[in-house]
């Protein structure tokens, strides 16, 4: 099966920069592309619209990484994000960078951590997640046997950040 010049491997949704263009490109692409990357960053997209990317995902066993970096989320949608993530065994690589993520997900988060048995990466910097349940999160990351990639804002919260270096390495899972 041929694959369209615009996909490739990836479904290159940077560029789009409206929420809008993103859910009808993803609406227009067929279960028949074998895209490896969902890219859409920087699209303004909401916890409004979780849902259509969860239900993309689905009809796309083939995507092995989703970068949604600089949007906005917010905690309804990292909940629904990190609630679907907790029993997903094909992503490998989740970046929601810079999302407007606080506490309200944290609960999620933590499931997402002690349940997923595939995820490789997984890049919560910039968000609102700071101070929050620092040891619950250390203890999450140290139970997880796959992470090997944890990104987390270094800079702000110490105790946070102490805990997290004392109890995750991904020299430590080698």
């Amino acid at each position: 099966m041929q694959k369209t010049e615009e996909l490739k491997n990836i479904l290159e949704a940077s560029s789009l920069k409206s929420r809008a263009a993103l859910l009808k490109k993803l609406e227009t692409v067929s279960k028949e592309n074998n895209c490896e990357k969902l890219h859409a960053p920087d699209n303004a997209l909401e916890k409004e619209d979780l849902p259509a990317i969860i239900d993309f995902l689905n009809k796309h066993p083939s995507i092995t990484e989703v970068d949604l970096n600089d949007n906005n989320l917010g905690n309804e949608g990292g909940v629904l994000l990190f609630d679907y993530m907790k029993k997903n065994s094909i992503i490998k690589r989740l970046y929601v960078k810079q999302n407007k993520i606080g506490g309200g997900a944290i609960k999620e988060l933590l499931g997402l951590l002690e349940e997923n048995t595939s995820l490789k990466t997984l890049d919560i910097s910039h968000n609102d997640l700071k101070g929050y349940h620092s040891s619950a999160l250390a203890e999450a990351l140290a139970k997880n046997t796959t992470l090997e990639e944890f990104e987390f804002d270094k800079r702000g919260d110490a105790e946070t950040v102490a805990a997290i270096q004392a109890h995750f390495s991904p020299y430590k899972k080698k």
